[in-house]
Formats: C-alpha cells, structure tokens, sequence
C-alpha cells in the first residue's frame, strides 16, 4: 500500500488546536501540526489510509520544491523561529540599519 504523509489525515483534541499558535499555510501546515504535536509530547500513531496516488493530468498539486517546505516548516517551529525572522538581516553586531 502506498505511503502518505502529507495525506491531510490528522486527528486532535479541539482544545489542542485552539491553544497552538498556527502559522502555516498550505503544505506546511501539516508538517507544522505534526512538530507541535512532539514538542508536546504527544502520542502518534499510524494509521493505514488507502488512497490512490494521482498523476499531475489527475490533480497533483504537490512537486520537489515542496520538500524544502516541509523540512524549513519542521524546523522552524521546532525552534521557535519568528514569522519575520528571515525578513531582516542579522549580524552579530546589531540591526543592519543602526
């Protein structure tokens, strides 16, 4: 059987979801949803869905790039990296505009 995890299956407490602070869109948020779920300690488990993978001419809206999205999403919630933190350049010495 074919193996998806950015199948949009996921299941949590309501309450969970309202206290967390949700910031992705599209792709990432799944992956975002799943590293606030270990930073918590939570239990995952697997579970089979069966699905049937789909061909671009089908729909598939997923592509490469999207790894790096994934994996800059996992890291960034991980460690708590603000939104804008890429936005402005960081030296050791201070704000670029001082």
């Amino acid at each position: 059987m074919p193996q998806d995890i950015l199948s949009g299956s996921r299941a949590f407490y309501r309450s969970d979801l309202l206290e967390w602070p949700i910031r992705s869109k599209g792709f990432g948020i799944e992956t975002e949803l799943t590293t606030l779920a270990l930073k918590q300690d939570f239990n995952i488990c697997e579970y089979p869905v069966r699905y049937t993978p789909r061909t671009k001419q089908d729909g598939k809206k997923i592509r490469f790039y999207h790894l790096f999205v994934c994996a800059l999403a996992a890291l960034r919630h991980y460690y708590d990296v603000p939104d804008n933190y890429w936005a402005i350049p960081h030296t050791p010495w201070g704000d670029w505009r001082d």
